[in-house]
């Protein structure tokens, strides 16, 4: 059975699709993928067969933006994310992801941003020349963050403030709706 029925594809730019999944709402994700040579998809939630990324870049270590990276390293694709949430949920990635580290394409040259919080090992990717941010489950809008526990809230609150200060022209969210 084709796992396509699970996922819908919006074009958000040219070189910029987001799947999401549309079956199981609770475990419900995005996944973004950016055309270019190398292709990147950010964050593996689902295995989706009409593309093939040569990096998957993994914005925290939850369930829900990783059960799938299995199915792309099978791909051949790489998997890029921090040493903290690749440890935490038993993956090697061959690259290894820092605040400050840059992946590009020919489309997109995305900066590493340090987001703990949510996770300790999180990151967001930003887009700098087209106003593109990746916040993973950081943050999704306003005033609207993924706080899982009391303790991690002040970390997590300056994690999206520090992400607020980039004032994106595109906010692309671990689950939910892009803002523009």
């Amino acid at each position: 059975m084709s796992t396509a029925s699970f996922y819908t594809k919006q074009q958000l730019e040219p070189d910029l699709s987001c799947y999401v999944q549309t079956e199981h709402a609770p475990l419900s994700g995005n996944c973004y993928f950016l055309a270019g040579t190398p292709s990147i998809l950010i964050d593996a939630g689902l295995e989706i067969e009409e593309i093939q990324p040569d990096i998957v870049l993994i914005t925290h270590g939850h369930f829900d933006h990783t059960q799938a990276i299995p199915y792309y390293v099978k791909k051949g694709a790489k998997i890029g994310m921090t040493a903290v949430d690749a440890q935490s949920c038993g993956i090697t990635p061959e690259l290894v992801l820092h605040d400050g580290s840059v992946v590009s394409n020919s489309n997109f040259t995305i900066r590493v941003i340090a987001v703990p919080g949510h996770t300790q090992g999180g990151v967001a990717f930003y887009e700098g020349k087209q106003g593109l941010l990746f916040s993973g489950d950081t943050w999704f809008g306003g005033d609207n963050i993924g706080c899982h526990s009391p303790q991690d809230r002040p970390k997590l609150i300056q994690s999206v403030q520090k992400l607020k200060a980039l004032n994106p022209r595109l906010l692309c969210t671990g689950h939910g709706a892009q803002s523009f």
